[in-house]
């Protein structure tokens, strides 16, 4: 039976092929990393360090792509995109109320008269 070192290690290059391959099927990751698709289940259902750290890892990249999306519209702004600023601003609150008409009728009927109780 593999140490647990061993299986962690297993576990972690399986988890950087997966992220490294996200077009390709999960089983297929683990064939190509050596983990029969029965091991893969096991993991995937029983092992909390191997669900937990894929799921560290996938809000790891998930940061860094939002990073780079970030760093990108910057710079699309420095180089004068106006959709690319539009589209911050408008995100941030900035964007205008989109103009909304209405039409109904209704009825009003104001009764003005002395004393304590006016009626029609």
């Amino acid at each position: 039976m593999a140490t647990l070192e061993s299986k962690r290690r297993r576990q972690d290059n399986l988890i950087e092929f997966m992220l490294d391959n996200p077009h390709l099927p999960e089983t297929h990751c683990a064939r190509e990393c050596g983990v029969p698709n029965s091991t893969y289940f096991d993991w995937k259902k029983n092992d909390p360090y191997f669900t937990e750290e894929l799921d560290r890892r996938i809000k790891e990249r998930w940061k860094d792509s939002e990073r780079l999306a970030v760093d990108t519209m910057i710079g699309l702004m420095k180089e004068g995109s106006f959709n690319a600023t539009k589209y911050v601003l408008d995100n941030l609150g900035y964007k205008p109320t989109d103009k909304v008409e209405v039409q109904g009728s209704s009825t009003i009927k104001i009764n003005i008269g002395d004393g304590e109780d006016a009626t029609d």
